[in-house]
């Protein structure tokens, strides 16, 4: 499968998304790079023949793009887009320590406000890792086709939208289907241990262990908390103790260090 394709573009470029990431990319080309494949401009910006790239039409983010005329954008890429896995390690740990820092609230919060405190450290620790999940499986598979269409296969499985994207790789053609995929990824819950192996197991070929299914039990109490406001089924709440936030952030954190070491290592 070839990663990356030449494309000349007969006019100029028009990036109007955040979300939009390429190859290189150059203007003022007024012969076609040695190899390149001509797209035609489908619009006009100020009467000058051009594309306009959009979140809802696209081509391919896995090709480098020449244009004959000008090239324009007034968007940095989407942080999913620029980051690394040490930067996506990085992010998580951050939200955890601002997490931390809430919880000093605790000394001078009443018992009520104590409550809905942990309430909310429960369920943003698991946020954190839902979003970590989430943005290295975009790290991957938006600067690798050979992942994005791993993970379209494994985890998307949508014939319509398989055929669309073979039209933007073959014949080059401008449509939403790769930011889709992407969409896909971003709405996905990570906190269910079968999201998350088909993933791995898609993207990186790897599979994330669960001791004693101690997160597969933590996502069952997030689920109370966002759907039930922590309410069980017998009229008590969780979580009952701030010692239970300590335990859930270190077996958390245990668990996201096994998943950014099997990550390292299949690279």
């Amino acid at each position: 499968m070839v990663e990356r394709k030449k494309i000349y573009v007969n006019g100029g470029i028009v990036i109007e998304t955040p979300f939009f990431c390429h190859g290189n990319v150059g203007c003022l080309y007024t012969t076609p790079p040695e190899g390149s494949e001509k797209m035609e401009c489908n619009d006009e910006v100020k009467g000058q023949p051009s594309i306009v790239v959009t979140e809802e039409k696209a081509p391919s983010i896995f090709n480098e793009y020449y244009a004959k005329t000008f090239f324009s954008t007034r968007y940095c890429w989407a942080d999913f887009l620029r980051n690394d896995f040490e930067q996506d390690y990085k992010d998580y740990q951050s939200r955890i320590e601002n997490i931390k820092e809430m919880l000093e609230l605790l000394e001078f919060a009443s018992e009520r406000q104590k409550k809905i405190l942990l309430r909310l450290a429960y369920g943003n620790v698991l946020t954190a890792f839902d979003s970590y999940v989430g943005d290295t499986i975009l790290s991957k598979i938006t600067h690798s086709k050979k992942s994005f269409e791993a993970y379209e296969k494994k985890c998307v499985k949508n014939k319509d939208l398989h055929a669309l994207l073979q039209k933007m790789w073959n014949e080059n053609a401008m449509d939403s289907a790769e930011q889709e995929v992407i969409n896909k990824v971003l709405t996905t819950s990570y906190c269910n241990m079968k999201n998350v192996n088909k993933a791995y197991g898609a993207v990186f070929e790897i599979t994330i262990g669960d001791e004693g299914n101690k997160m597969a039990g933590y996502f069952q109490k997030r689920h109370l908390i966002f759907h039930r406001n922590g309410k069980r089924k017998d009229g008590t709440y969780v979580p009952e103790s701030e010692e239970e936030i300590k335990d859930l952030i270190d077996d958390t954190n245990a668990f996201v260090k096994q998943i950014n070491d099997k990550i390292s290592a299949a690279l």
